[in-house]
């Protein structure tokens, strides 16, 4: 047996598993129909079921189905947390601040599968109001010598923040 055979076989509970993916052509059919990463990866083992018999089909995990989708040129079902908190040199007197909060549950609540508490939706009705509800379209943003700040929306924000590239 090569190396490249052992590598891509799983052992689980006592069995030896080919790790085998659906035809491309049928998992872009599914992306395309909206299935989550969780179905794809209860499609795959289904198909393999069909296919190669009972119990021979593989469910890849999440993250593994995320990095197909990638490999075949899909973007990120959800961005990452960088997304909105792109500042890698946030003072430690600033990690606290409301306006991060108000960020970070933002960021949990555009995530796919996340269920939101109470105190998130709390911060995330509050940074709408701050970004909304003044007459004028908000931003946040950061400097590390002031901390966190909110400014009016300029036509290069693409999002609720200033990136840090252009303050």
């Amino acid at each position: 047996m090569h190396m490249r055979e052992k590598r891509r076989r799983v052992t689980l509970c006592g069995m030896n598993r080919r790790k085998r993916w659906m035809p491309t052509g049928m998992l872009r059919e599914l992306v395309n129909q909206g299935l989550t990463l969780h179905e794809l990866s209860e499609a795959n083992k289904e198909w393999g079921d069909r296919t190669f018999g009972e119990d021979e089909g593989w469910p890849p995990t999440r993250d593994t189905v995320s990095k197909k989708l990638k490999a075949l040129g899909y973007a990120p079902r959800q961005g990452s947390r960088r997304d909105l908190i792109p500042w890698t040199d946030i003072q430690h007197e600033h990690l606290n601040s409301r306006y991060l909060n108000m960020l970070r549950a933002m960021s949990r609540s555009r995530e796919d599968e996340y269920i939101l508490t109470e105190t998130d939706q709390k911060w995330i009705d509050l940074l709408e109001d701050l970004l909304h509800g003044r007459g004028a379209e908000m931003v946040i943003g950061y400097n590390r010598e002031i901390g966190w700040y909110l400014t009016d929306r300029l036509p290069t924000d693409e999002d609720i923040i200033r990136r840090p590239d252009c303050s």
